[in-house]
């Protein structure tokens, strides 16, 4: 007669699959990190080293949204070099320089 307790799988290799399980998840969501990290280390290392405030997730977010990013981030790095600074792309969203107003509101002050 068959021994239906042999059938039952243990506990010990329940255990054993979840935790492979885990380790596979991991290893896959390490390997993405990886990924991502290599595609924007070199640019955010030119702009670091160019003391032209770049950080990891803006380029992330400019990469989610489409943006050229090579493009961005060697104008910023060209801008600080000629010494613009933050000042020339924080007027950009700043209310005072009028690129956020309409011209009826320029023209009043």
């Amino acid at each position: 007669m068959y021994n239906l307790i042999h059938a039952i799988p243990a506990a010990s290799d329940v255990t054993k699959v979840i935790g492979v399980t885990i380790l596979v998840t991991l290893i896959i969501a390490a390997f993405v990190f990886f990924l991502l990290l290599m595609k924007f280390f070199r640019l955010w290392l030119q702009a670091k080293l160019s003391r032209a405030d770049v950080k990891f997730s803006e380029l992330i977010g400019m990469w989610l949204r489409k943006v050229d990013i090579k493009t961005i981030v060697l104008s910023k790095i060209t801008a600080v070099q000629a010494g613009f600074g933050k000042s020339l792309f924080s007027r950009w969203a700043s209310p005072q320089c009028g690129a956020c107003t309409d011209r009826s509101q320029q023209s009043e002050h």
